[in-house]
């Protein structure tokens, strides 16, 4: 009877479905930041920022963990994965931006939670918060004169990217993880030992 369970190894069959999935999830997490991060009422503080960015993260991250799942006993994942992180083809901002992937999982694994801040986002003209979710809406011309004060709504950005929204930030980091997806996917053929190559 082996120890092994249906989960501890991905297939090479399997590899692309499984990053496609992984990819997909954090796509749909992006689409959701993007809403609260828009200057707009996004249902009453139903979705919290930082629960969104988590499940960003652990989407995104679960790429990089998949391919290292495939990997084991087959090839030398964490060389390859640090040969691809030294890459001259990856620019300054790229290497931070993929630290800052794994640093933020790494604290959200560890029960620190992400590193966020707090920031107001300006809300339109017009559009009034009430207390406990309620909107208001203005009507009419409202002059300067009138002194209505501008509302905002509460949003979080990253403490290492606090004049970028979140969603921005985890837009860029998709791109790279679909990068290190893709690049993985194209190089491992050549990595796993001559017996297993097809």
């Amino acid at each position: 009877m082996s120890d092994e369970t249906e989960w501890d190894t991905i297939t090479e069959a399997e590899l692309p479905g499984v990053i496609q999935q992984k990819l997909g999830a954090a796509l749909g997490q992006l689409f959701e930041l993007q809403k609260l991060d828009a200057p707009a009422f996004t249902g009453g503080g139903l979705l919290d920022a930082e629960g969104v960015a988590s499940a960003f993260l652990y989407a995104a991250r679960g790429v990089h963990q998949s391919c290292e799942t495939f990997s084991d006993g087959k090839l030398n994942f964490r060389g390859w994965r640090h040969g691809w992180e030294g890459s001259a083809s990856l620019s300054v901002d790229d290497k931070a931006l993929w630290k800052h992937l794994r640093d933020q999982r790494d604290r959200h694994d560890h029960g620190r939670g992400l590193d966020l801040i707090g920031v107001d986002i300006e809300l339109p003209s017009g559009v009034v918060a009430g207390g406990h979710g309620a909107i208001f809406v203005l009507r009419g011309d409202i002059s300067a004169t009138d002194n209505i004060t501008r509302s905002t709504k509460g949003g979080k950005r990253f403490a290492a990217y606090p004049d970028r929204k979140i969603s921005d930030v985890c837009r860029d980091i998709l791109t790279l993880v679909r990068r290190f997806a893709a690049d993985f996917e194209r190089e491992y053929p050549a990595l796993l030992p001559a017996e297993r190559q097809a």
